[in-house]
């Protein structure tokens, strides 16, 4: 990892540092003020938009705000940053279903629920992504490797 950081809170005293996201994150909660009072971080913004991962890349910022499945940060190899106080909230795969369902489908949706990592997530994305395989085909593979079905 470059710089040796892991966390955000590595950056409090580091000056100079350029953040960039979505335009609305310049006023969310977890955006440059929630990093200021959270791990004193001053950061500038810069709204990147749909371009936030290829600014991080070229080097146009410095932290990018982007979901944490996000395929690019496995392929690129980029560094996700551990948040120790909880500034942002987490993203979790939630499973939901009607009463209408059999209980031999609830237990396969509960044992997927246990199953699925936020890694797992990950590499389901660049699988769909990079190897351009139907939805159907991760799927299976995925369940298969976890012993979920044969």
């Amino acid at each position: 990892m470059k710089n040796n950081l892991t966390s955000i809170a590595d950056l409090a005293g580091v000056t100079g540092i350029s953040l960039g996201g979505p335009p609305e994150l310049a006023e969310r909660p977890y955006g440059p003020s929630g990093l200021l009072s959270s791990y004193g971080v001053t950061v500038e913004f810069e709204a990147t938009g749909d371009t936030t991962v290829e600014s991080l890349v070229a080097g146009l910022i410095d932290l990018a705000n982007v979901y944490s499945a996000d395929p690019r940060i496995q392929k690129l190899g980029l560094v996700t940053l551990t948040d120790p106080e909880g500034l942002f909230l987490s993203s979790n795969l939630v499973p939901i279903a009607s009463d209408a369902v059999d209980q031999k489908a609830r237990d396969l949706i509960s044992a997927v629920s246990s199953a699925m990592t936020a890694a797992d997530l990950v590499a389901l994305n660049v699988r769909s992504v990079d190897e351009q395989l139907s939805s159907v085909v991760i799927a299976r593979d995925w369940l298969v490797s976890k012993g979920l079905i044969d």
